[in-house]
């Protein structure tokens, strides 16, 4: 188990295989048990360490036999020797027979060629997978809540989310009518050298967002998608006045 450097969020592996993140109020965030891919169904991890003040987890990673595949691969198997023994051995019949195992197979995702002995898939050239593919390295790209590192009243009125270069937000009135986030990236002229984002905040009327990284801040304009870049500080001072008028409060 490790906690994020901020301690919002608690990443935690099993044993045998399984990978899930809960919040720091109990809530299950994610879980490869729930994942219907078979990418991350079986995931193991064997170490993970968080990066980039919590937008990244990094995990050294392997994979588990699937025990339901192994069982399809078996009952098909059976099936097939059945088949075969109950028939006549003329090659009509064998061709049939081979077209409706081969649809089989594809009716059970089973159509990668290999069998599986003690546990592990034998490739065509008799080595197992699971040999030639012992670790790897798969990274997790995470976002967080404004609320989590700038919890003004503000960003409590919208919805407003940030990656380590993005931000994700739903104004007020869409939270009921929208299934998607608008994803807004960041100018590549701004986070190139402020690069990760730290703070985020919404204005009241959702129309406008502000951003800041290691330096600066920059401001984008929703119902444009512009972003607002200072080339220096003058321009960035007189900016500053009608910001702090509308209530647009950004942690220094």
């Amino acid at each position: 188990m490790s906690w994020s450097p901020d301690g919002y969020c608690l990443a935690a592996a099993w044993s045998t295989h399984g990978l899930a993140l809960w919040s720091v109020f109990g809530s299950l965030l994610y879980s490869t048990f729930l994942d219907q891919t078979e990418v991350t169904r079986f995931l193991a991890p064997l170490n993970f360490c968080w990066t980039l003040k919590g937008f990244r987890l990094w995990t050294i990673s392997s994979f588990v036999d699937d025990p339901d595949r192994r069982e399809r691969e078996e009952y098909l198997n059976a099936f097939r020797e059945r088949l075969l023994s109950s028939c006549n051995a003329l090659p009509q019949t064998q061709r049939q027979i081979a077209k409706n195992v081969a649809k089989m197979r594809s009716d059970l995702h089973l159509d990668d060629s290999g069998d599986y002995e003690n546990g592990s898939k034998i490739s065509t050239n008799g080595k197992s997978t699971l040999e030639k593919n012992r670790n790897f390295l798969m990274v997790f790209h995470l976002a967080k809540s404004a609320l989590a590192a700038n919890p003004t009243v503000d960003n409590h009125l919208h919805l407003l989310m940030h990656t380590a270069d993005s931000i994700y937000v739903t104004v007020r009135r869409f939270l009921h009518s929208r299934r998607n986030m608008l994803v807004v990236p960041l100018p590549p002229e701004y986070i190139r050298t402020n690069f990760p984002l730290k703070f985020a905040a919404i204005n009241p009327e959702g129309s406008q967002v502000a951003v800041a990284g290691s330096r600066g801040f920059s401001l984008c304009v929703l119902s444009t998608l512009q972003w607002r870049l200072f080339g220096n500080i003058t321009q960035a001072l007189l900016f500053l006045k009608p910001l702090v008028t509308n209530t647009l409060r950004i942690p220094l």
